[in-house]
């Protein structure tokens, strides 16, 4: 599946890699940093968009309005495929890594549930039970 962000450049200054870029809340200093942040996190061009130099520059002559960015973002049968298509080798290490990851993410569900409060209940049940002697060491 693939989805679209809008670069705009704004405020051009003496060059297209002068000026601030924006993208919905995000914005950056010079188009080099922006495709450089945004290329780190998959990001690739699509299409420029050119328009008219805005208040100088001669008949006809363009200007780099904006870039059309495309990221591939993968659903869930692509991720499947994908690691059916892997070697023994890199079947193993995906599967190490998806056992360390899947446990940091039960982990912090347990910790939010803690700090809010939704295990409290069942830890008052346990002392309970341990007051009235109803456990077993192990």
């Amino acid at each position: 599946m693939r989805t679209y962000k809008i670069l705009r450049l704004d405020f051009h200054r003496k060059a297209p890699l002068e000026c601030v870029v924006r993208a919905g809340d995000a914005s950056w200093d010079s188009l080099e940093d922006a495709l450089n942040t945004l290329g780190q996190e998959g990001w690739k061009i699509e299409t420029p968009i050119y328009g008219p130099v805005p208040g100088r520059g001669h008949e006809g002559e363009t200007w780099l309005e904006a870039l059309v960015l495309v990221k591939e973002v993968a659903n869930v049968e692509t991720i499947k495929e994908a690691v059916r298509q892997l070697s023994p080798e890199a079947l193993a290490d995906f599967r190490a890594w998806f056992i360390e990851f899947d446990a940091g993410v039960w982990d912090r569900q347990f910790e939010e549930d803690v700090a809010g409060g939704r295990l409290d209940r069942f830890a008052e049940e346990a002392l309970q039970d341990l007051r009235a002697e109803r456990c077993t060491d192990l």
